[in-house]
């Protein structure tokens, strides 16, 4: 089990929407309201947004591992519980 949807992605990069996306060959001649020449246009500012940034999330501060995040869970429901009944 992955806590964080970046370490799922590193594990299986080949899952990356992102990626599929920046992969797709789509003939957009069918919207009324916009020409194809604008959406493909869109389509290029979105590509090469996401073909800069860095999507490795995993930064200096450290995340809860799944133990961790249960055990937050698990204290903080019980304090709720408590705090209730008090």
């Amino acid at each position: 089990m992955d806590a964080l949807d970046f370490q799922y992605l590193e594990k299986y990069p080949e899952n990356n929407i992102l990626s599929k996306f920046q992969c797709m060959e789509i003939k957009l001649e069918f919207f009324n309201e916009f020409s194809p020449q604008q959406i493909y246009e869109n389509i290029k500012k979105i590509n090469d947004y996401y073909g800069k940034e860095n999507h490795k999330l995993d930064r200096e501060f450290k995340f809860l591992d799944a133990e961790a995040i249960e055990r937050f869970i698990d204290i903080t429901v019980g304090k709720a519980i408590a705090a209730f009944y008090e």
